[in-house]
C-alpha cells in the first residue's frame, strides 16, 4: 500500500487495494479450496482497507480481476482424448509417449487429492 502511494500520488488511497489484487499479486495452486480461501482472504482484506481509507468522492469498491487460479487436474477422455491424440498421428513413436503419459496420469488427481 505504501510503495502504490509513493509511486503514484495521484491514485487516491482507497483505490489502491483493488489495484494491487489486479496488477501485484499472483497466485496458483492445485487445490481448488485453496485457491478459493485466498481469493475470498484477498478480497475482504482489499475490502477493509477500501472502507478506512474511503473519502470524500469515493466510489464503491470495484474488482476488475484476480489472478489467483487452480490448476486443476482432471485429464480428457472420449472424443476429446481421441482428438488430441489425433494431431500425433504424423509421428508414431511422439503419439505412443503421448498415450503413454496420458494413460500414466490418469489417477494424478487421486494422488494429490
Amino acid at each position: 500500500m505504501e510503495m502504490w502511494k509513493e509511486e503514484h500520488p495521484g491514485v487516491p488511497a482507497w483505490e489502491i487495494p483493488a489495484l494491487i489484487l489486479e496488477r501485484n499479486l499472483y497466485g496458483i495452486d492445485i487445490d481448488l479450496r485453496a485457491t478459493q480461501i485466498a481469493a475470498m482472504a484477498l478480497y475482504l482484506k482489499a475490502r477493509t482497507v477500501f472502507e478506512k481509507e474511503k473519502g470524500e468522492g469515493a466510489e464503491e469498491f470495484e474488482l476488475k480481476r484476480m489472478n489467483i487460479v487452480c490448476a486443476d487436474i482432471h485429464f480428457m477422455d472420449g472424443e476429446m482424448r481421441r482428438k488430441f491424440l489425433s494431431q500425433f498421428d504424423y509421428d508414431r513413436q511422439l503419439r505412443r509417449i503421448m498415450e503413454e503419459t496420458l494413460r500414466d496420469c490418469e489417477d494424478a488427481f487421486e494422488i494429490v487429492a
